[in-house]
């Protein structure tokens, strides 16, 4: 597998400046905690974080 963490000197570079543009104009940026790693969470804790987020969505 190869990503952030095994690729951090050619990806952090990266993530700064797309988040420095998202930041930029404004746009909402934060985690989404889906606990899909906790036994017993696997379904409804995506589904959970999904439904949070929709809501967060349609109040804004």
């Amino acid at each position: 597998p190869f990503g952030p963490v095994q690729l951090k000197d050619q990806t952090d570079p990266l993530i700064d400046d797309y988040f420095a543009q998202l930041f930029e104009q404004n746009v909402k940026v934060g985690q989404l905690r889906t606990r899909l790693a906790v036994e017993g969470q696997e379904n409804a804790g995506p589904r959970r974080a999904a439904q949070e987020l929709l809501t967060f969505i349609e109040n804004q």
